[in-house]
């Protein structure tokens, strides 16, 4: 909903869509982006990359998976279920995982590129990621079932403290990547990115909370 001069209007039709749009493209483009520069991706796609590295199969897979396994323990902790909104969050997934396998091929013409540009590049996927995340969760039209996860406890159990619930939210797959790391030897797509997103993600959501669209609020339910 919208928040002007003091009065709250739910969002029309168009600028919902439009608004989800953007932030969809904005999230699965940047975690593609941060996957081609080789120099550290968000943690749940980092650990889907790793594991397509050990088995072979795509990461868009692992990352609806991870998505799925999401939506499930979201029924669980609020003792809900939407059948709109879990459909729409399988969509979103769908979306989301092609986005990112997509953009990771498409910029792979960056990974020649000087190490501290790579970085840099990198740097900006983690702003382009946090700005499309605070765009879709604040949209609450159909999100994706993690940034779901991400809203319920940080509402619920963090008071509003999008830093502390999106490092919660990252220690799972960080864990995910070290294990294959014991067990293969080789880390892909974990970095200095994966380190500065896992500390910044959320202190970026907060900031294009209040600087993206500030007239954009989060709705009064949390889920």
């Amino acid at each position: 909903m919208f928040l002007i001069n003091g009065v709250k209007r739910s969002l029309k039709t168009y600028e919902s869509i439009s608004l989800l749009l953007i932030g969809l493209f904005l999230n699965g483009v940047g975690n593609g982006l941060a996957v081609a520069t080789n120099s550290g991706s968000a943690a749940w796609t980092a650990a889907s990359a790793n594991l397509q590295n050990l088995t072979h199969v795509p990461k868009g897979v692992f990352l609806f998976a991870f998505g799925f396994a999401a939506a499930i323990l979201v029924i669980i902790l609020t003792q809900q279920f939407n059948f709109f909104h879990f459909v729409g969050g399988m969509i979103f997934l769908f979306f989301f995982s092609y986005l990112v396998n997509f953009a990771s091929q498409f910029f792979t013409f960056i990974q020649p590129l000087p190490f501290i540009i790579r970085i840099l590049i990198d740097l900006l996927s983690v702003v382009i990621v946090g700005i499309g995340i605070s765009l879709t969760m604040r949209v609450r039209l159909i999100t994706h079932p993690l940034d779901d996860l991400v809203i319920y406890t940080r509402f619920q159990f963090f008071k509003g403290n999008a830093f502390i619930s999106q490092v919660i939210n990252f220690t799972i797959p960080i864990i995910i990547s070290l294990l294959i790391w014991q067990k293969t030897g080789e880390l892909v797509t974990l970095n200095i990115g994966t380190l500065v997103s896992f500390f910044g993600i959320g202190t970026v959501i907060g900031w294009a909370d209040h600087h993206i669209i500030p007239t954009l609020i989060y709705r009064e339910t949390v889920i």
